[in-house]
This record gives structure tokens, C-alpha cells and sequence, in this order.
């Protein structure tokens, strides 16, 4: 039997002494170029701070901002914490994340449906109040 053993490769070789040496400046310019391409495509964050700041006014622009700024924050505390390596080895921790964010996605979407639905009984004058 034949084992093959595939081969690690790494953008940071080692030299012969055992010193590591950076990345050739080829592939340091082509990431450069990559990055800022990236960071200046508008994401779905910008596209919703931009449309909601038209719509709505400057205030919510500001706060959909810190609302984006917070998630940002909550989601590099959790990757600090190991939260992602805590869901990966407990499958009893990943199922109650994953069955309370469809809960929580159901109650939006109720709360959504239920809110329309107020506001069309209201426009027609057949709220009860």
C-alpha cells in the first residue's frame, strides 16, 4: 500500500538557517491590490447605513452605524473568547445557539407581519381602539 503525503505549503518559508523570511513582493503587491479592491466595494452594511440614512434621516444612519459597530464588537469578543471552538467540540452547545437564533428570527418575523398588519387596519379604519 502507498501512502502519499501531501505537502504543507506556506506564504512564510524558512530559510536554510531557520530564520523565517516575509512573503516575495509579488505576492505582498497582489494582496495589497486585493485588499483595497475589497475595501472599497460598498458591503451590505454601507448599502443599509446609506439607504436607511436617505429615507430616514442622519440619526438613523448614525444609529444603524453603532448598531453594525456593536455587532462587529460582539462578534470579535466572541472569536476572543474561543466561542467558536466551544460550538465546534460541544454539539449540545451549537444546537442551542442554532434553535435560539430561529427562535429569535420567528419573533422578528412575527413582530414584523403583526406591525404591518396594525398599521394597513389603522390606514382602513378598522382598528378596534
Amino acid at each position: 500500500m502507498i501512502v502519499r503525503r501531501r505537502r504543507q505549503v506556506s506564504l512564510i518559508q524558512s530559510s536554510s538557517s531557520g530564520d523565517a523570511l516575509l512573503p516575495d513582493v509579488k505576492t505582498i503587491m497582489l494582496f495589497s491590490v486585493a485588499a483595497i479592491a475589497l475595501l472599497l466595494v460598498p458591503g451590505p452594511v454601507v448599502l443599509c447605513v446609506i439607504a436607511r440614512s436617505i429615507n430616514q434621516g442622519r440619526r438613523t444612519g448614525f444609529m444603524s452605524v453603532l448598531g453594525a459597530g456593536v455587532g462587529d464588537f460582539g462578534h470579535v469578543l466572541a472569536a476572543t473568547l474561543g466561542l467558536s471552538a466551544i460550538l465546534l467540540t460541544s454539539a449540545l452547545a451549537f444546537n442551542v445557539v442554532k434553535y435560539a437564533g430561529s427562535v429569535y428570527l420567528i419573533y422578528l418575523g412575527y413582530g414584523c407581519c403583526y406591525h404591518k398588519l396594525n398599521s394597513q387596519h389603522q390606514l382602513l379604519g378598522l382598528d378596534s381602539t
